[in-house]
């Protein structure tokens, strides 16, 4: 609320600015309670419903008017004509906005189809240990199940890295999220070594919540799966697979991690894959198998392209699509810097 001291709104400067301030600001926590109260009885979502009880009054507004939610009350009259219904920029919820809504629902309300998806939404945190490690806040999560597993949060992407590789802000864990359900449609090997992902909130922050795979990084893994790992980052357009983004020597011999920088649009910024380079550089190995074109056409053929249409955005959803098209019509893998 405005004070009489300390940090205030600028508009704010006396008493009955400050009263007419706050008036507003108890008015639009009003209707972004009625907002949620509507997604509640409409049956939207937990998470939704408690995204849209912490988003800025005016995200929660427009998302509203997207759904005719109608149940909102009408905005307050004011003297000075000058409404500030949206959250502050420093607020620790200015980052949702109406479409991160609606793709964060997209995401939650087809997830939970296959036992690790279920594995990972089981439970409650049973120990939460932060992560030094990367680019993003990571925390360690063990779950009162058993499950383990690693936490990104919306609020902890690096927005400049992002920027870096022509990512909007915020989208990192949602293409961890489409990075597994395209494994996932592709089916074996690739569902053995792409970790399960899932929307979930930790600490009451919602972000990704992927399952711990083990092995170690820089070690040799078998031939068949690196092929398979240069067909899938191809596919999502993989900007980022360094040594530290996949294991090797665990479980199933190879562990592909992070893909919070895919789903590259063409002439997007690409780091050098070295399972991409494997196929390029073996004569012949770039070309498909008749498995992989079985996989490639499976996935196009799958409603919503494997559901990542509407989790990620169109333009992206539109490359992913373009490259299986392209390698089943060139019957090859794509190179890496050509996504």
């Amino acid at each position: 609320m405005c004070r009489t001291q300390g940090r205030r709104c600028p508009s704010c400067s006396g008493t009955a600015g400050r009263e007419s301030h706050n008036a507003r600001r108890r008015h639009n926590r009003t209707i972004r309670r009625e907002i949620a109260r509507w997604a509640e009885n409409y049956g939207e979502p937990p998470e939704i419903v408690r995204l849209l009880q912490q988003a800025p009054p005016s995200a929660a507004r427009q998302w509203a008017a997207k759904h005719e939610a109608h149940e909102g009350l009408p905005p307050p009259a004011t003297a000075s004509g000058n409404r500030r219904d949206s959250a502050p920029p420093n607020s620790s919820w200015s980052w949702l906005t109406p479409h991160l809504i609606d793709q964060i629902r997209s995401a939650i309300t087809t997830q939970g189809r296959t036992p690790d998806e279920r594995d990972l939404l089981a439970g409650t945190e049973a120990t939460v240990t932060a992560v030094p490690e990367g680019t993003n806040d990571t925390v360690a999560v063990t779950l009162s199940t058993g499950i383990v597993g690693f936490h990104k949060s919306f609020r902890g992407t690096s927005i400049s890295v992002a920027r870096a590789y022509q990512q909007d802000g915020y989208q990192q864990p949602l293409h961890e999220v489409a990075a597994w359900r395209v494994a996932a449609t592709l089916g074996a090997p690739w569902i053995e070594i792409v970790t399960p992902t899932v929307i979930r909130a930790i600490n009451n922050e919602p972000g990704s919540f992927a399952r711990m795979m083990t092995g170690y990084e820089g070690e040799t893994s078998p031939h068949h799966l690196r092929h398979a790992a240069a067909l899938f980052d191809a596919l999502i357009g993989q900007q980022d697979r360094h040594s530290g983004n996949y294991l090797t020597n665990g479980i199933n011999g190879l562990g592909l991690i992070d893909h919070g920088y895919a789903f590259a649009r063409p002439g997007d910024s690409c780091n050098f894959s070295e399972f991409v380079a494997d196929r390029h550089g073996g004569g012949r190995t770039a070309d498909l198998t008749e498995h992989e074109r079985s996989a490639l056409n499976r996935l196009l053929h799958s409603p919503r392209l494997a559901d990542v249409e509407g989790i990620i955005q169109l333009d992206r959803v539109a490359a992913l699509g373009q490259r299986a098209g392209r390698m089943l019509q060139e019957n090859r893998i794509v190179a890496t810097g050509d996504y």
